[in-house]
């Protein structure tokens, strides 16, 4: 056999069985029909968990059924939580289902998220109808329900550039001093609920490091640093990975300065 057709028939038999990939449908039978869009999400996680369906089948079932979900809601604001009442029914589900499977001695399967695309296109949907263009801080309030209805994976980075850019906007975030500043970061993660921690603490970083820098210019030190941010965390404005971030630049930079004589 020529090379040329030894490399044709090589790639026929490869391409083969990804041809002819089994789908929903013929895997779990009657089940997968009768199954509701939460019931559905339950049997795909399973099916991958267990390799009885490839997840390059999974993938666009789970696409379909989130389609399917979604298909009631009328306006953005019930399609996000129709998808936030389907992962969350999906997941509870799922829960139950692997205290059965460990009952049995099998393994518990991984809850297989929406695609991330199609969680972040839901969300920005709903936040342009509900906050509109150059949104306030207010109308940002509904980045909320936009926390509570998709993954953290899937939202973050959609909500700290939507408050990143409302922060600056607003006129007292502006005009307040740094403690002033944190205030209202801590107000939007923690009265608001429109950040968690994890995104809180890229607006707080960026605030205390510019702070520090200035004061270890001016000549403090550290350690007085240190107790500074301590402070902040006392009370309240700064949360617990923006203390962490501080605190080990701060102890790494005094350690330097004394193997250096305090320079």
């Amino acid at each position: 056999m020529s090379r040329p057709h030894a490399l044709t028939l090589a790639l026929a038999l490869i391409a083969a069985p990804l041809a002819h990939a089994s789908t929903p449908e013929e895997v779990l039978g009657q089940a997968w029909a009768d199954a509701a869009p939460a019931e559905r999400m339950v049997l795909l996680a399973i099916a991958q968990s267990d390799k009885t369906l490839e997840s390059r089948v999974v993938t666009p079932a789970v696409e379909e059924t989130v389609r399917l979900a979604l298909a009631p809601g009328e306006t953005p604001e019930a399609r996000l939580q129709l998808l936030g009442r389907l992962r969350t029914e999906a997941q509870e589900l799922l829960k139950a289902r692997n205290e059965e499977r460990k009952k049995a001695g099998g393994k518990p399967a991984s809850f297989v998220e929406p695609a991330h695309d199609t969680q972040m296109a839901v969300a920005l949907d709903y936040v342009a109808a509900a906050a509109g263009a150059a949104p306030s801080l207010e109308a940002l309030r509904c980045l909320r329900l936009v926390r509570e209805a998709t993954s953290w994976v899937s939202h973050s980075s959609l909500v700290l550039a939507l408050v990143s850019e409302g922060i600056n906007r607003d006129e007292g975030y502006r005009a307040a001093d740094l403690d002033g500043k944190l205030a209202v970061i801590r107000d939007l993660a923690v009265d608001r609920q429109m950040l968690s921690d994890q995104e809180r603490k890229y607006l707080e970083q960026a605030l205390v490091s510019e702070h520090l820098a200035a004061r270890l210019a001016a000549g403090d030190s550290p350690a007085d640093l240190s107790a500074k941010v301590k402070r902040w965390r006392d009370k309240g404005l700064v949360c617990f990975f923006t203390q962490s971030f501080a605190d080990g630049m701060l102890k790494r930079l005094g350690e330097h300065r004394a193997a250096r004589g305090g320079k």
